[in-house]
């Protein structure tokens, strides 16, 4: 079933540009609406019942951070992407707070845009690299190390609902540091099969490379209930 999104943004032409590049350019988007302010936006919201909404965040009658709070506490299951041209992190911290499960900005790519709302849809929260770099300061961290941290920080909320068992198994093996072919003996799978779920935890966590899924576990999964076991030896 396509992602049945709402476009919130005053800025008339390039909300009408979206909206064309998401349905010509994808076949997982229904565009149910767009609305122009953030009281459209709430209001449209209980109307239409999207599955993900795009929310920029400076709108005339209401702004997108407190229209994301009112949909936020009256429709929790809704995902809210503040997509953007504002890269300053108290607009970030404020909107998370306040229920934004991700924030991008309009720099990024038709095809970035696809995989953010396709990841955010499955249970990942997600941050522009750029963005990530302000967080992090003022101590200084490497790339992935920033990508971890704050993704998971965003993400674990949702964690646990949005891995099948397949999924926990391969990244409490990728925690173990085995490479996909010893994942695949381990589980008796064949090597695509761990690949491509080691694609679709890149997509759910919204991170990059194997060293970040690695954290993940290290650092959270192993402490959760729930999580899948594997094997300690072939």
């Amino acid at each position: 079933m396509k992602i049945r999104t709402l476009l919130a943004d005053d800025q008339n032409l390039f909300v009408e540009m979206l909206r064309t590049v998401l349905t010509t350019r994808s076949e997982d988007f229904d565009v149910v609406g767009i609305a122009r302010n953030g009281k459209q936006a709430v209001e449209m919201n209980a109307a239409l019942s999207p599955d993900v909404i795009l929310m920029d965040i400076r709108m005339p009658v209401m702004d997108g951070v407190e229209a994301t709070r009112r949909i936020h506490a009256a429709d929790p299951g809704v995902k809210i992407m503040m997509l953007t041209t504002f890269n300053d992190t108290e607009y970030v911290r404020e909107a998370i707070r306040n229920g934004a499960s991700g924030y991008l900005l309009k720099t990024i790519s038709p095809e970035e845009l696809f995989s953010a709302i396709n990841a955010l849809h499955h249970g990942a929260s997600l941050v522009s690299q750029d963005i990530l770099r302000g967080l992090c300061a003022p101590e200084p961290c490497p790339e992935s190390d920033c990508e971890a941290e704050i993704v998971l920080t965003l993400a674990m909320r949702d964690l646990e609902i949005s891995l099948n068992h397949r999924e926990r198994e391969i990244l409490e093996a990728v925690g173990r540091d085995l490479d996909n072919g010893e994942i695949a003996s381990l589980l008796c799978i064949a090597e695509q099969t761990v690949k491509n779920n080691v694609s679709s935890l890149y997509s759910k966590l919204g991170v990059h490379e194997r060293a970040s899924l690695a954290k993940i576990h290290k650092r959270y999964l192993a402490g959760l209930s729930g999580t899948a076991s594997v094997p300690e030896k072939l």
